[in-house]
């Protein structure tokens, strides 16, 4: 799970914010993210308390500056993204004792801020693979980087030239083979058909009679005859 703090004395900002990182956050990972966008100064002496991935800080508000620096004390490995305008000098804030990741000026443009967004949440992303030992597979389209949890992809499959990760709920198309994956991906990642690569671990009912194969969440996926000595040994 990915924690994200929001603080922002702007109601409607603060607001845009937090829809834009959840709108992020679902289509880089499939990973459970905590959204928490105190509205009161008495819920920010709690916060200072908790763990966070990352945070978007309003500095502008009174106090902020201070609480700022007291929470990357705490947090010195969280990614800060710091909230800001003309009124204050830069070096108040871009300074050792709060290291912004990242900074949002108002008024800011909505493609800005989601960009810069973006950006943020996918090196959180990237920093809870790298943690999680690197169990993860990486789809790049379009210059775009979205983390998979193997755990989380039922199958590939190949189609319209493209190749299509199967998660739960979600599919996510990229440029590959189906050839290449077989030499990548770990090895409960099974070949069953010339269009399909499934996860071992999803599989639920093996029917080689019906020529397919039943996976978690009712998919059923066709076995062709030149892989069924393969789906054979996943009955063992």
């Amino acid at each position: 799970m990915i924690s994200c703090l929001v603080i922002d004395a702007m109601r409607e900002e603060r607001a845009e914010i937090t829809e834009l990182l959840r709108y992020e956050a679902a289509h880089l990972s499939e990973d459970e993210w905590n959204m928490e966008a105190p509205e009161r100064k008495a819920q920010l002496a709690a916060a200072l308390e908790q763990e966070y991935d990352m945070a978007c800080l309003d500095v502008t508000a009174k106090g902020m500056l201070l609480w700022t620096e007291q929470f990357r004390k705490k947090h010195e490995k969280a990614f800060v993204l710091i909230i800001a305008d003309t009124t204050i000098p830069p070096t108040v804030y871009l300074k050792p004792s709060i290291m912004p990741t990242s900074l949002i000026l108002r008024p800011p443009k909505r493609e800005e801020m989601q960009k810069t967004l973006r950006e943020l949440a996918a090196l959180c992303v990237e920093r809870l693979r790298e943690k999680d030992g690197g169990e993860a597979f990486v789809v790049e389209e379009r210059g775009e980087r979205t983390f998979l949890e193997y755990s989380k992809i039922c199958y590939f499959e190949s189609r319209e030239k493209k190749v299509f990760a199967r998660c739960a709920a979600k599919e996510y198309g990229f440029y590959d083979t189906l050839d290449h994956l077989t030499e990548i991906l770990p090895d409960y990642f099974v070949r069953c058909h010339r269009g399909f690569i499934i996860n071992q671990r999803k599989v639920t009912k093996i029917l080689l009679g019906q020529n397919c194969i039943e996976l978690e969440q009712g998919m059923t996926i066709p076995v062709s005859r030149s892989y069924r000595a393969e789906v054979r040994k996943l009955k063992g």
